[in-house]
């Protein structure tokens, strides 16, 4: 067998040879040789690997030459063919290279070959290496991925065998150790070529490779395997190692090279877009993994120095390390990292080994840590969870095993932004990282005080980043999970220190969060409603979700100066969250009032001085939304509670956390719904008055989020703050600002168990009620209260529930209201007349409701909806006569107050739009029927006199008024005339005599002499009075014929104008309706009077032609 291997691969090497004469048969012949060297892997010996030394020699040699400019000479056996079969040639010779490997590793298994046999060949393959990896920016991607590839199968599987470190010292010397002396500068080259051609395909951007940059690292992390034989060895390239990883993870997360330096530090440079390989997380993935090699191998060595004493010395030893170089050694430190890289030992031992002491040790890890704080942090932030899991891998392997490491700042702060990480097993762990950081200090008192200072100096530097990260887009976020983390330290522990020990801190600190939520000063508030993240709520399907948006309040819109995201906002609020949780787990387990503290911060605001000021407005915008997103932290708290066992002190804990967070929401509802701040501050011309107005409504829905039903059930809460969410939402002037008050309903109605804000107002009615008859009452007090009364009855009209069942709330306090209004009302209410009339108004409105569903036959309480089949038994309502009674005396009462001041011309519409809804109430509750069992004539008087004797009077005590004003007033008078016809048809027959005298003259006179409107007006009012079946009886047979005669005139001469369309179909239509009273008179005086015969001889009226055959007669 041996002699056919031998015969093979020397029939195959002459086969190579042979075609220096003529190239075209190269390439096939090292593709054979490639084959009988695979095929041969058991058979190496010195004399085959003699054999295929030489015709690769050639090979490499010629192609090596060729990358150098140098080509092309003689001897050249790749001299004549093209680009693209060089190619191919050189990728046949590395199959034929990595055959050889294999079978000197064969070799090397089998001890055939040992001693100096092994050498020349071992020089050669990594001298070859070494060319290709030099020049691999003249060599195409395929073939420098195959020498990655061999790189790796090199390091790993052949290099362990032929060449092993002996751990001796390197002044005995042997021949293996000379060996060491003579490979090491080629592992060094390679390390140096494999890491310059990561750093420059990566430079390329979107054009390099990925998968090349990846696969180079993958043989580097091989080459870090084989050298952490010996640490020492390892240790001597730790620096260009570190270095250049270094630089790829700087492109990683968008940073240059100057970002090393101290002048970048001190200047907020604005990271770049990563793109190229670097932005592949398998590149970064393999890029952190030689890091965390590298590291733990030259580190992990540490752990067994005899001088390392105890815990406590050890850990202040490596503080007075850190504290040393942050004193009188900075500038060095500063300066030797300045060049990107970590000096090496001046005391050498030997060549290419490093002593590596406590000085060394100590030395490299102040650089290392320089170096890894620029990007590692930065790394937590990446969108790709590998990333992430394989920092959290790194700095949990390098803490276990490298004792330095352990009070590492980088290290700290990667861990406190992955305790937040979206990932379960990632925060978990994270978690555990922090918890064990502090513990290392809690067993010995006298060094947490090391602790705390180093802390503080991380909370310090963060605050004084918040603001500057929130207005970069998208650099809050990895901020704020290492802020929320360090603010989590200790369960509670960190923030008792900042207040007992750094309240000025925690100050700076509260005040940097509420200037995250700063409103622009440019920006106005966008035309879609209130400051949640939802345009136009009110088109389309947005007003079905209003009600879900409202769910989970407060969700902020971009309003803000700085946090231009969804993802910013959620990050800043979920600091504002921790900070409030946290707060209140300390005040809660230690008794220190630290949410205490914030909740006052937050009210001095309303003691300022500077109050109506513009920094006012804006500094109280966005502290009440910081504010609310603290307090909902607080639910969150509640919410994880929940899950616990009860037990007796669980159940004292959580009775605690909900008296504090109720007094602090009774502190800040009170404030926020002062009367004399929404007066005097947010009802101004100030331009934030709205916005200010908006935020201060939509607090009130986060704080029924956190309260829950309770928030209903105190006095202190809900009656504080529903006065002025129904005011806004009764405030139809401004539609943001009602549309926030909605919102804030919606989330109380959701929160607290209430079907819809209907419900909500029924169920809390009692003090609802009250407190809006006394402030009806005293409107000289609360002018606003017209809007809070409109907003209740619009509420109650548009909601589902029995209208009745609101009018028996109100009958007594409001009849008292209208009935003694108008003794008192011209003295009293002299500067609050629109709100007067507006009250009248609204009750002729709640009247006629009211009358509209007694005449539906709608019970009181509407119990029968879960029996609609069963029969409603009227007589059997209790109440129902009372309601009667007070919708009958209240619209008499209102009709005759408005008419009394019909001479107000500024309030005519609202005055005649109320007496026309009471007439229109009495009439209804006239036809109401008797109740069952007794005779209309077996009534007494007073029960007549309750339900019917009020139409008719109030009809003759507002009649003369409503004449006078159709008479004097020319610009209203087609307003009047609509509501006359409204109370002629209310009246019928009773008002035939007025009508005749009065009306008809009136609406006589308009159609011949008045202006076009007062004829359009004039003739629609009796078109209405015709069109009634009540209104009909009120004209008399000599009104109608009257009427007949004239409108018909009036159609004749305007058919023959033709000027008028518009007041000719007026007129079809007045005498269409008329034909429905009299007939016979609009038949008669239709008819064409020129030519009519005797009537003797005039043939039948209905087979007359009429003037114009629009009208339908």
């Amino acid at each position: 067998m041996r002699s056919k291997a031998f015969a093979d691969v020397g029939a195959a090497c002459a086969s190579v040879l042979r075609s220096r004469k003529s190239n075209k048969t190269l390439l096939p012949s090292l593709e054979d040789l490639s084959f009988v060297l695979n095929s041969s892997v058991d058979h190496g010996t010195i004399e085959v690997f003699d054999m295929v030394y030489l015709p690769l020699s050639l090979v490499f040699n010629a192609s090596m030459e060729e990358k150098r400019g140098r080509g092309n000479g003689e001897g050249d056996i790749l001299a004549g063919l093209p680009s693209v079969q060089r190619e191919k040639v050189t990728l046949a010779a590395l199959d034929c290279l990595e055959g050889l490997i294999r079978m000197l590793r064969q070799s090397l298994k089998k001890k055939t070959v040992v001693g100096e046999g092994i050498e020349k060949f071992t020089t050669s393959i990594l001298l070859w290496l070494s060319y290709f990896l030099q020049y691999h920016a003249k060599f195409s991607e395929e073939v420098n991925m195959r020498v990655a590839e061999m790189l790796c199968f090199c390091y790993k599987n052949f290099l362990p065998l032929a060449i092993k470190f002996k751990q001796t010292s390197a002044v005995e010397g042997d021949g293996e150790e000379l060996l060491m002396s003579q490979i090491l500068p080629h592992v060094g080259c390679h390390i140096a070529f494999t890491l310059d051609q990561a750093e420059h395909v990566s430079s390329k951007g979107a054009q390099g490779s990925k998968k090349l940059v990846k696969d180079v690292l993958v043989g580097l992390n091989t080459i870090i395997a084989y050298l952490a034989q010996d640490h020492q060895v390892l240790a001597f390239f730790l620096p260009g190692i570190v270095s250049k990883l270094s630089l790829l993870l700087l492109q990683a997360v968008g940073k240059s090279k100057k970002a090393i330096s101290l002048e970048a530090e001190t200047s907020q440079s604005l990271r770049q877009c990563v793109t190229g390989p670097m932005a592949s997380s398998g590149c970064v993935e393999q890029a952190l993994a030689c890091l965390t090699s590298t590291i733990i191998f030259c580190f992990k060595f540490y752990q067994s120095e005899e001088n390392r004493g105890t815990t406590e010395e050890h850990i202040d030893n490596l503080h007075k390390i850190l504290s040393n170089s942050q004193g009188h050694g900075q500038g060095k430190v500063a300066k030797e990292n300045n060049t990107g890289s970590v000096a090496r030992d001046r005391k050498t031992p030997g060549q290419f080994v490093v002593h590596c002491d406590q000085q060394w040790y100590s030395a490299t890890f102040l650089k290392v840590e320089d170096l890894a704080r620029h990007y590692l942090p930065d790394l937590c932030g990446h969108s790709s969870h590998v990333v992430r899991k394989c920092i959290m891998d790194t700095i949990s392997k390098v803490m276990k095993s490298c004792a330095q490491f352990e009070i590492s700042r980088s290290f700290l702060e990667c861990a406190l932004a992955l305790a937040h990480d979206e990932e379960g097993f990632i925060s978990e762990k994270a978690s555990e990282l922090v918890y064990a950081f502090g513990e290392r200090y809690r067993t010995n008192k006298k060094l947490q005080w090391r602790l705390l200072e180093q802390v503080d100096t991380l909370f310090i530097d963060y605050v004084s980043k918040l603001v500057p990260a929130a207005k970069h887009t998208s650099s809050l976020v990895l901020l704020a999970k290492k802020l929320s983390s360090l603010l989590c330290l200790g369960k509670g522990m960190y923030i008792m220190h900042l207040y007992k020990e750094k309240l000025d801190h925690l100050t700076n600190f509260i005040d940097a969060l509420r200037q995250c939520f700063s409103f622009d000063v440019l920006k106005t508030m966008e035309s879609g409603g209130p400051l949640i993240w939802m345009k136009n709520p009110h088109r389309g399907e947005g007003h079905n979700l209003l009600g879900e948006a409202a769910a989970v309040l407060p969700r902020m819109q971009s309003n803000f100066a700085f946090l231009h995201t969804l993802e910013d906002y959620h990050a800043a609020a979920m600091v504002c969250r921790t900070l409030g949780i946290i707060s209140l787990t300390a005040q809660l387990t230690s008794n220190v009032p630290v949410f205490d503290y914030i909740v006052r911060h937050y009210l001095t605001l309303f003691e300022s001085p500077e109050k109506e000021s513009h920094s006012w407005f804006l500094r109280a915008m966005s502290f009440c939304t910081m504010m609310s997103e603290t307090i909902v932290g607080c639910d969150e708290k509640s919410r994880d509670d929940a899950g616990l066992q009860p037990s007796a002190a669980i159940e004292a804990t959580r009775a605690r956390q909900r008296e504090y967070v109720s007094s602090a929401i009774s502190l800040m509802i009170e404030e926020q719904s002062s009367e004399t701040m929404w007066a005097s501050i947010l009802v101004g011309s100030h331009s934030r008055s709205t916005q200010l107005a908006c935020v201060f409504l939509e607090s009130f829905g986060a704080f029924a989020r956190v309260l829950g039903p309770p928030f209903t059930e105190k006095y202190e809460f809900l009656p504080t703050a529903l006065f002025a969410l129904l005011e806004k939402f009764g405030d139809y002037r401004n539609m943001k600002v009602q549309t926030s008050a909605e919102l804030s309903l919606r989330c109380i109605c959701c929160h607290c168990n209430y079907s819809s804000i209907p419900d909500l107002l029924f169920k809390n009615s009692d003090y609802l009620i009250d407190t809006l008859v006394i402030r009806l009452m005293h409107l000289e007090l609360y002018p606003e209260t017209t809007r809070l009364f409109k907003a209740v009855v619009s509420v109650v009209q548009s909601s589902d529930n029995n209208f009745l069942a609101f009018v028996n709330l109100i009958r007594e306090p409001f009849q008292m209201i209208a009935q003694n209004m108008s003794v008192y009302a011209r003295h009293l209410y002299s500067g609050h007349v629109a709100n007067y009339v507006g009250i009248l108004r609204l009750l002729s409105d709640v009247c006629h409701q009211g009358a509209k569903a007694m005449a539906l036959g709608v019970g009181l309480l509407d119990d029968r909806k879960d029996d609609e089949d069963e029969p409603y038994d009227r007589d059997n309502d209790e109440g129902y006569e009372e309601i009667a009674l007070f919708i009958s005396e209240t619209s008499a009462s209102i009709a005759l107050q408005c008419s009394e001041l019909l001479h107000s011309e500024q309030f005519y519409w609202e005055l005649l739009g109320a007496i026309e809804s009471s007439v229109s109430a009495l009439a209804i509750c006239q036809s109401l029927p008797e109740k069952e069992g007794k005779d209309k004539f077996e009534l007494t008087q007073a029960e007549q006199g309750s339900t019917r004797s009020n139409l008719f009077p109030t009809i003759a005590s507002i009649w003369p008024q409503l004449m006078t004003a159709v008479n004097r007033n020319s610009k209203l008078r087609n307003r009047c005339l609509k509501t006359l016809s409204s109370v002629v048809n209310c009246g019928g027959k009773f008002l035939m005599s007025r009508v005749t005298k009065e009306l008809w003259p009136c609406l006589d006179a308009l159609w011949r002499h008045g202006p076009s409107q007062a004829k359009y007006a004039a003739l629609e009012a009796f078109s209405a009075i015709c069109d009634s079946k009540v209104g009909r009886t009120a004209l008399a047979q000599f009104t109608s014929l009257r009427c007949a005669k004239t409108l018909t005139s009036l159609l004749k001469k305007q058919r023959e104008k033709s000027d008028d369309a518009k007041l000719l179909e007026s007129l079809v239509v007045a005498l269409s309706k008329l034909k429905e009273v009299d007939a016979d008179a609009v038949f008669g005086f239709l008819l064409c009077l020129d030519t009519t015969p005797p009537l003797s001889e005039a043939p039948s009226p209905r087979r007359f032609e009429v003037l114009e055959a629009s009208i339908a007669l």
